[in-house]
């Protein structure tokens, strides 16, 4: 009687990824005004908008929405916005406060 013995080989198949390069495209965001209790704009509140848009717009990620686009900018972070408005003006996000 013959026998033979056979050993299965384990067999890797080799993958190879190139990434030559990428593209991230910065998100549009609208950046309101902030208001005061009174739900009106004070100049601290446009102060303080303008610091966090110029913020955002330096990290790369995000794009702001110049506020002469703005429909109609929210009175009051309290209010919920009517995202509709925002998005002729092609923002994908919204950014309020007081």
């Amino acid at each position: 009687m013959m026998m033979t013995l056979t050993v299965a080989g384990v067999t890797h198949a080799q993958l190879r990824v190139v990434i030559t390069e990428g593209q991230v495209a910065p998100t549009p965001i609208a950046v309101a005004d902030f208001t005061g209790p009174d739900g009106e704009v004070t100049e601290i509140g446009r102060q303080m908008s303008a610091i966090i848009s110029n913020d955002l717009e330096s990290s790369g990620l995000f794009q702001p929405i110049d506020s002469a686009a703005f429909i109609a900018p929210p009175k009051s972070p309290s209010i919920r916005p009517n995202f509709a408005d925002w998005s002729p003006v092609g923002a994908k996000g919204l950014l309020v406060g007081s």
